[in-house]
């Protein structure tokens, strides 16, 4: 729709659900606009120099990295998503682990930038590792 969410996240997603507004229950809405911008007419300018962005297990490598975000990171960020919803975490980010605490903005790029697609889509179906392949 012409526009960059930057904050592609499961808390950012809902279902919606049958009701007397006949919205469906398989219709998926993306909510919480506040740091999108518009991309069209835009030029991607390579690195900004911006600081951490909290929560930023989801994000892409580059914009971890401090660069602008694209489209692509959106699509990066949602297969991220998606695989944390599927095995319940992420090499740089698993809530599961009680004995530690989340890693921060700085460990968790640290180990996005050694993790490889292989590790990554470990035990996913291969359209998985296609998937970061091709974006």
């Amino acid at each position: 729709m012409g526009f960059i969410s930057k904050d592609v996240h499961p808390g950012n997603f809902c279902m919606g659900l049958q009701s007397a507004s006949n919205v469906r229950k398989d219709t998926l809405f993306m909510i919480d606009f506040g740091s999108a911008e518009s991309y069209i007419g835009r030029k991607r300018r390579v690195v900004c120099n911006r600081k951490a962005v909290p929560c930023g297990w989801y994000h892409s490598k580059s914009v971890s990295q401090g660069m602008v975000a694209s489209r692509r990171d959106d699509l990066e960020s949602l297969g991220y998503m998606l695989i944390y919803l599927l095995k319940g975490g992420l090499p740089w980010y698993d809530p599961t682990k009680v004995e530690k605490p989340p890693n921060s903005a700085a460990e968790s790029l640290a180990i996005k930038l050694e993790t490889s697609i292989d590790d990554l889509t470990r035990e996913l179906p291969v359209e998985f590792a296609k998937y970061f392949t091709d974006i």
